[in-house]
């Protein structure tokens, strides 16, 4: 009769245990997939376009200041905005959320089939290959929207004018008594 009791409740208890042993090895899955992926450097690069806005904020607050007070300001804009950028989206910032991500949209056999395939020499071109394609996908995209925006506003305002011909030409509903 102990033995039925007791069953149950050392199943009940070890749950968690087990729950929490697959959470952390998931995790470490994910953290590997990450490192493999190179996700940090990754991170980095994407955060360049930062710089720019930096520049464009550094020449308004600059402008029509002498050399020495731009210069002040300058440095003061870098510094500060660095360490926003440091403190909000750097890797150590990031990677706890950049691991939940993944915890949430990939199991843990997921992550580890991907860290094999990213090990693999394929991956490892897949890896190298990517940034270059992306930048040609995202180039020949601007492209043809640049291609298909006249064409957009074209059609746009045809439907525009077909729409104002059919109401000016369409008749008016009769008004009075018993209608």
């Amino acid at each position: 009769m102990k033995t039925r009791l007791i069953l149950p409740v050392v199943l009940f208890l070890t749950i968690p245990l087990q729950v929490h042993a697959d959470e952390t090895t998931h995790k470490a899955a994910v953290q590997e997939l990450l490192k493999v992926t190179k996700a940090e450097q990754l991170l980095t690069q994407s955060l360049s376009p930062i710089e720019g806005l930096q520049k464009q904020l550094i020449a308004q607050l600059t402008e029509g200041k002498d050399r020495e007070s731009a210069r002040a300001i300058a440095d003061q804009v870098l510094k500060s905005s660095n360490e926003v950028v440091m403190a909000k989206l750097s890797w150590t910032a990031m990677e706890a959320e950049y691991t939940r991500v993944y915890m949430r949209f990939f199991t843990e056999e997921e992550v580890r089939g991907m860290v094999d395939f990213y090990k693999s020499p394929l991956g490892q071109k897949v890896l190298e290959k990517t940034p270059a394609l992306m930048g040609e996908i995202m180039q020949m995209t601007s492209n043809k929207i640049d291609e298909v925006v006249p064409e957009i506003q074209s059609a746009s305002k045809k439907a525009a004018e077909d729409v104002l011909k059919k109401k000016a030409t369409a008749p008016t509903p009769a008004t009075g008594p018993g209608v």
